[in-house]
């Protein structure tokens, strides 16, 4: 990384976090999401599911896997609100 960068760097990816978790927030307001979601926890585990797809999904698969990327993140996002365990954390 280019060292006077960073900061410009840090402070776009904590808009960008604070930005996900507000939208989080409010779709637990609206009723969209469980009350009690974990916020932290629920972004945590789409963002590491959609990076592993990301980069273990061989080159010759990755067309079909972007045909289907809506299916694959309802699929995603059902898994971790079905997830047991304490959502208060």
């Amino acid at each position: 990384m280019i060292p006077e960068l960073a900061p410009r760097w840090e402070q776009f990816v904590q808009a960008n976090v604070l930005t996900v978790r507000r939208i989080v927030r409010r779709a637990v307001s609206r009723g969209e999401l469980p009350a009690g979601t974990a916020v932290d926890v629920l972004l945590n585990a789409l963002v590491g599911g959609l990076m592993m797809q990301c980069l273990t999904t061989p080159p010759a698969r990755r067309a079909r896997i972007a045909k289907d990327a809506d299916r694959y993140i309802e699929s995603l996002v059902d898994l971790v609100l079905a997830a047991p365990g304490d959502s208060a954390r």
